[in-house]
């Protein structure tokens, strides 16, 4: 596997890659070279699936520069109350 094919997988592709390495070492029948090898894939498959993970997460993390109006502003983030509204609600009403 190259890396430019690395780059290119998916999150799911990486991860399905990494559960086989991870089934074939399990199993205990391989050779040390080939567990040696799928060792070293399953890392690779595991650097790449944390990659997807953290570009994911930097794309949902609300920074505190982040513009009010934006798509996500920063009511979800905490930094201002989010605006009232009038709705009385019974906690009666509340399932929990």
């Amino acid at each position: 596997m190259s890396e430019a094919t690395e780059r290119q997988l998916t999150y799911e592709e990486a991860l399905a890659e990494l559960e086989k390495r991870i089934t074939l070492l399990e199993r205990g029948d391989l050779a040390l070279e080939e567990a040696l090898r799928a060792v070293e894939e399953g890392r690779r498959y595991l650097a790449r699936c944390t990659a997807i993970l953290d570009e994911a997460e930097r794309r949902i993390t609300i920074s505190p520069e982040e513009p009010a109006g934006s798509e996500v502003g920063p009511a979800l983030a905490g930094d201002e109350p989010l605006p009232d509204r009038d709705v009385e609600v019974d906690p009666e009403d509340i399932p929990f």
